[in-house]
């Protein structure tokens, strides 16, 4: 997806044409599409688009898992390794769920990707998504991939995560967080703490910063803001996301513990 100022949309296909054609060296581009924004903020995802050349949408596997993923569906850019990462979280929530009937939350789901690798270990998996297309996107891959223990909440998750983590059937709940580099909205930090079902988040993160903002709000002592026992960081584990660059994406698990508890030091893992 290009995002340009606006432009014509002959401007624009001669503009995508001459990246294209300067990326071909370097990457398989499979398909081409043209977003206008008029603004200096990241576009948001609900802006028109206009295809321009190659596939309408791409498929694209992880974990045995096929999804088809539209252009305004948010998918880690990186399948290869992001498979890897799925095989993170997949041992993670296996570690859990083997000792409890649990349900999934995945926040910022896009497409389904982490909920629906994941659906085979849990009891069910409740996706939260802002934009509508990748929800519409998350809906059609669960059901072409046969997952019958998935649903999908369309809504920004600060709007509507307290309701559906007050509605979670089962014993124990588990929360994969995966939000933007801006980090969570604090209202969501604020239902992460306050559900009492939930014992685990397994927190993905691109931005080591908003994480360490984030995980405060979570590990905080209860207060008026922040109801509910605290988060402890228990395990961090990083994954090469972005081969040849200084950034890498990060997997911690937190686990709900008693204030009485002594604190477990983080055991990093390669």
């Amino acid at each position: 997806m290009a995002v340009t100022a606006p432009l014509s949309v002959d401007a624009a296909r001669a503009e995508v044409e001459r990246a294209v054609a300067a990326a071909r060296g370097a990457a398989n581009v499979r398909c081409a599409f043209w977003q206008s924004h008029n603004g200096c903020s990241t576009a948001t995802p609900d802006l028109p688009h206009t295809h321009l050349s190659g596939e309408r949408e791409l498929v694209e596997e992880l974990r045995a898992v096929r999804f088809r993923i539209s252009p305004n569906s948010f998918f880690q850019v990186n399948t290869r390794a992001a498979d890897e990462l799925g095989g993170v979280l997949e041992r993670l929530v296996l570690e859990i769920s083997a000792r409890a009937q649990v349900t999934l939350v995945d926040v910022c789901c896009g497409a389904g990707a982490w909920g629906l690798c994941l659906a085979r270990t849990v009891r069910s998996v409740i996706g939260v998504e802002m934009c509508a297309d990748a929800v519409q996107d998350a809906r059609r891959n669960a059901e072409e991939n046969g997952v019958t223990n998935a649903t999908f909440v369309c809504g920004k998750a600060e709007d509507v995560l307290d309701k559906v983590l007050r509605n979670v059937h089962g014993s124990e709940c588990i929360a994969i967080v995966d939000p933007p580099r801006a980090g969570l909205h604090v209202s969501v930090l604020k239902a992460l703490r306050a559900c009492e079902k939930l014992r685990h988040v397994i927190y993905v993160s691109c931005n080591p910063m908003s994480f360490v903002e984030d995980a405060e709000k979570l590990c905080y002592a209860p207060s008026k803001s922040y109801r509910g026992e605290p988060f402890r960081p228990m395990r961090a584990i990083p994954v090469d996301l972005f081969p040849d660059t200084s950034h890498c994406e990060l997997v911690v698990h937190m686990v709900r513990m008693p204030l009485a508890q002594p604190s477990v030091p983080v055991a990093a893992s390669a």
